[in-house]
This record gives structure tokens, C-alpha cells and sequence, in this order.
């Protein structure tokens, strides 16, 4: 599947559970180091400062992961649409019913819009029911890393 990673001009990548703490993190670290031409994006769900600390999260895992050097740009999300999520997730677990608010629907669509903004043709993501509808919407190929 990293093959198939090579015919796209850009990627964005997931980071938690993605370019960190999953079983193929280092492989995808390898293929990011190795193909310099692809332009490499984060797009993550950290907020509130955690976005901040992301490559000496990474290097502390992982001592021979890409440099900030190896990306062309780091994205997060906004906390208020974290928070009001979080916020909606939890009504859910809770009984809440009915359909997705305007903030579930921006959280969940947000990767895939960022993708589309940014150029970039594929997503490579962990959390499937997060990010597949902004990919469906914004018609960004999704790959799972478990698929790597």
C-alpha cells in the first residue's frame, strides 16, 4: 500500500494513531523520509497547545521519525470546534438522539475540507467515522494506516 502512496503528489497524514502509536508508524515515518518530492501534511485533532508538541512527541517515540523539515505544513483544528464536539459526544453518550449538530458535522467533515483547501488528494487516518464523511464530501481518497 505505500506503493500506492507514491503515485499521489500530496498526502496528509493523520497523527495520533497514525504517525504515532500505530503498529506501521515507523514504516510510514521510512516512506516519508524517502520520498521528499510528495508534499507531506499533518492534519491533526490537537488543540489547546498539543499541537505545539507534536515532532518531540514524535521524536521522543520514535528517534529516527521524519523532522518538521520533512512537511510542508502542520494543521489543527480549531479548539472551539474540539471542545463543542467533545461537548456533543459526550450528549450522546449520555441519550442525546437526532441528527448531528452544526459543530459534529464541521468536526467531522474538517479533515477532508482541509484536504480539498490544501491540495491534497489522500487522507491517511485512524478514525474512520471522524473523517470519512469530509472525504466522501470533498471526494479526498481515505486509507486507514492499518491498510499500510
Amino acid at each position: 500500500m505505500l506503493d500506492r502512496l507514491s503515485a499521489y503528489p500530496a498526502i496528509g497524514w493523520d497523527f495520533d494513531g497514525t504517525l504515532i502509536d500505530h503498529p506501521h508508524s515507523e514504516r510510514i515515518h521510512r516512506f516519508i523520509r524517502g520520498q521528499p518530492q510528495i508534499k507531506h501534511v499533518i492534519l491533526t485533532f490537537r488543540t489547546h497547545g498539543f499541537e505545539r508538541s507534536i515532532f518531540a512527541d514524535m521524536r521522543d517515540l520514535y528517534p529516527a521519525a521524519p523532522e518538521r523539515s520533512c512537511f510542508a505544513r502542520v494543521t489543527n483544528i480549531e479548539d472551539k470546534a474540539w471542545e463543542q464536539f467533545r461537548k456533543a459526544e459526550l450528549l450522546r453518550l449520555n441519550g442525546m438522539r437526532g441528527p448531528l449538530t452544526e459543530w459534529e458535522r464541521y468536526y467531522i467533515e474538517w479533515k477532508g475540507r482541509m484536504c480539498h483547501q490544501l491540495g491534497l488528494p489522500v487522507l491517511v487516518d485512524d478514525r474512520r467515522t471522524q473523517v470519512i464523511p469530509g472525504c466522501q464530501k470533498y471526494n479526498i481518497d481515505y486509507i486507514h494506516p492499518d491498510e499500510l
